[in-house]
């Protein structure tokens, strides 16, 4: 399990042409800023830094079902599968800061 700051993280305008993420307990997560023509840019990044503990939660849990599931397909697909769940589990490695 990673060590990061307990979620829900929300996104929420700050200032004219930034972001701020924050922790339930107004803990800064990360601040977002740029340029006011990118302002749709700059939210779509605040959005998807709020939604990242969610995100890998869900990955861990695709990643076993996925390991149960690999058993019961015929081999090509098998590999297929296994790529993707190596795929996985790098992606989750390398948001605790394992990769």
């Amino acid at each position: 399990m990673s060590a990061h700051t307990p979620e829900p993280w929300i996104a929420l305008p700050f200032g004219d042409c930034a972001y701020e993420v924050m922790a339930p307990d107004g803990t800064v997560i990360a601040v977002i800023d740029g340029a006011p023509d990118e302002s749709a840019v700059l939210e779509a990044n605040a959005r998807l830094i709020a939604a990242a503990p969610e995100l890998l939660a869900a990955l861990r849990e695709a990643v076993t079902s996925l390991e149960y599931a690999v058993a019961a397909l015929q081999a090509p697909e098998r590999c297929a599968m296994r790529e993707n769940i190596a795929d996985a589990r790098a992606a989750i490695a390398k948001a605790e800061g394992r990769a």
